[in-house]
């Protein structure tokens, strides 16, 4: 019999995925936004070229997402451990119930 995942693990895969579509919309629209703006007239440039988007919120988003998603696979793993750890223990019980057959 297949087990299903539980709800916590599932609801932090959408948790992630939400979090990753979010931060790649901002992203986005503040990439659209420099674009359209230079765009739109012309404008000397004066020194080096200086980053837009701060590497370190994203730095720190994906450190958060890949520690949730190997928490969870640990978390999953624990899991199906006592799973087989009880199945194990039934086997023996009932192994040790059963007639023995004479040789």
């Amino acid at each position: 019999m297949r087990r299903r995942f539980g709800t916590g693990f599932s609801f932090a895969w959408l948790s992630a995925a939400a979090l990753v579509t979010a931060q790649a919309s901002v992203v986005l629209a503040q990439a659209t936004d420099a674009a359209g703006d230079r765009a739109a007239s012309f404008q000397a440039v004066s020194g080096g070229v200086q980053e837009d988007v701060a590497g370190g919120p994203l730095m720190l988003l994906s450190y958060a997402i890949v520690w949730l998603l190997v928490f969870g696979y640990v978390f999953r793993l624990s899991r199906l451990q006592r799973g087989v750890e009880g199945s194990l223990e039934r086997l023996e019980r009932t192994l040790a119930a059963a007639p023995r057959a004479p040789e």
